[in-house]
């Protein structure tokens, strides 16, 4: 008789995605594209895990931490940053149980890619734990970017994303060269991130032009906020707490590059 694998859950937001092993049903990429993920897990008290989430068609590497326990990522060690999804296909997610806790300073290896990583596991001797898969499916993520070579297409389009899950303090650091004294610290509710580097890693690409290609008419209100908020640009809300939409569109339109956009 096959064991059964312990259980394990993705969460976007409040979309769950992966509800126990081998789930591999298909979701759009828009139905949680703007949320963090949130990944939980079956353990035992006392132990040490691993994860792994990464992109099977390309062996992109999405997510690698080690020391997490408890069944969750709240006090894990980071060694490969979380890259949103930019392409559609099978995303595998593994969990290992490591043998023992692992100083983050004394690891010297590279671990940019899928090799580097399972190399790793392998020379710390981590077990398989569990496992769950997903398919995406972005075909709808490049809808308001026009007129550029798909992987550009995809690049701007993830500015897009990535901007509107950072706060402005971040981004206004970031535009003032400060970028290395807030990388990674929490400014305004958020982690700190630079969005333009934080895809160039996920997609694999880059654009010079993306302003010129973008259509913020067809870009829903949380796109419209990360695009206005990639190049400086702030919105408001009507009294009634909602997104000025009108105002916040006639202000990009009008925009002209004061300061220096990401």
């Amino acid at each position: 008789m096959e064991q059964s694998l312990p259980d394990l859950t993705l969460r976007y937001g409040s979309v769950l995605v992966i509800n126990g092993p081998h789930q591999q049903d298909s979701f759009p990429y828009s139905r949680f594209a703007h949320n963090e993920p949130h990944f939980a897990w079956e353990y035992r008290q006392g132990r040490y895990y691993a994860l792994l989430w990464y992109h099977v068609p390309t062996s992109s590497v999405h997510l690698f931490v080690i020391n997490a326990h408890n069944g969750s990522l709240e006090r894990a060690d980071l060694l490969h940053p979380y890259l949103i999804p930019q392409r559609s296909g099978e995303y595998q997610l593994i969990i290992y149980e490591q043998p023992r806790l692992i100083r983050k300073q004394t690891i010297t290896s590279n671990l940019s890619s899928l090799d580097e990583v399972q190399a790793f596991v392998a020379s710390h001797r981590f077990r398989d734990w569990t496992q769950g898969s997903l398919l995406i499916d972005v075909r709808d993520s490049e809808r308001y970017v026009e007129g550029l070579p798909e992987a550009e297409a995809r690049f701007c389009s993830c500015v897009v994303k990535v901007s509107a899950r950072v706060s402005d303090e971040c981004l206004e650091e970031i535009r003032n060269g400060k970028e290395e004294e807030v990388k990674g610290k929490r400014l305004g509710g958020t982690i700190c991130v630079n969005p333009t580097k934080v895809c160039q890693a996920s997609t694999k690409a880059s654009s010079s032009d993306c302003r010129s290609h973008y259509l913020p008419e067809q870009m829903n209100d949380e796109q419209l906020v990360g695009y206005a908020r990639s190049i400086g640009v702030v919105s408001r809300r009507t009294p009634s707490g909602s997104l000025d939409r009108p105002h916040l569109l006639q202000a990009i339109i009008k925009y002209s590059p004061k300061k220096k956009s990401l």
